[in-house]
């Protein structure tokens, strides 16, 4: 999973509102081939097909739910856990700087996992 930090949308940067459905806040690659999930910052998830382009290094993605949400995405790998994208998306340009979410960031791996709690854990 990436957690967007910045995303630039037709050379606009759109700030991480919670009522923004353009803007997108998270993008999962499944682990099973093929499967990718955009979620926006208003919580909306669309779920696409994923291709990786051997031709051009990129990877096409489609919506399952609507076939005009599609585009062309590149990435760069700017460190360990930072990943650029770029490309296009319904039309659009765009840009994104992203953090690779690791295991250790996870609730469950943070405090371990014990089938008897003394205490819940209440968000």
């Amino acid at each position: 999973m990436y957690e967007i930090a910045k995303f630039v949308l037709n050379k606009d940067t759109l700030p991480p509102l919670t009522t923004d459905t353009l803007r997108w806040q998270k993008f999962t690659v499944m682990g099973y081939e093929g499967v990718a999930q955009v979620q926006s910052m208003s919580g909306n998830i669309n779920y696409c097909s994923i291709k990786l382009d051997s031709f051009s290094g990129g990877w096409v993605i489609t919506s399952y739910q609507d076939s005009t949400f599609a585009g062309k995405i590149y990435f760069t790998q700017t460190d360990s856990t930072h990943v650029d994208l770029k490309g296009t998306w319904k039309g659009d340009s765009i840009w994104m700087h992203t953090r690779r979410k690791l295991d250790k960031d996870y609730p469950l791996m943070k405090r371990g996992f014990h089938w008897v709690n003394e205490y819940p854990m209440n968000w």
